[in-house]
């Protein structure tokens, strides 16, 4: 974000990643009792905290807008 920021963009859009592990495609994948699959979830999780933490820390994050989809 950083890199965007000094070459010039002022509006920049970070998206999280939905829980992947338990989506109707994936229970499909989950046997014949349709589990969630918990690696993909752990790793959507890990990947959000990892995610989170790096804006935290961010000089820019005092300019932050939320949007809700």
């Amino acid at each position: 974000m950083k890199d965007l920021y000094s070459l010039g963009a002022r509006h920049i859009g970070v998206f999280s990643t939905a829980a992947v592990g338990c989506s109707p495609f994936d229970r499909n994948r989950g046997g014949l009792l349709r589990e969630c699959l918990e690696l993909e979830l752990e790793e959507a999780a890990w990947f959000n905290s990892e995610l989170s933490s790096e804006l935290d820390y961010s000089e820019l994050s005092q300019n932050r807008c939320f949007s809700d989809s």
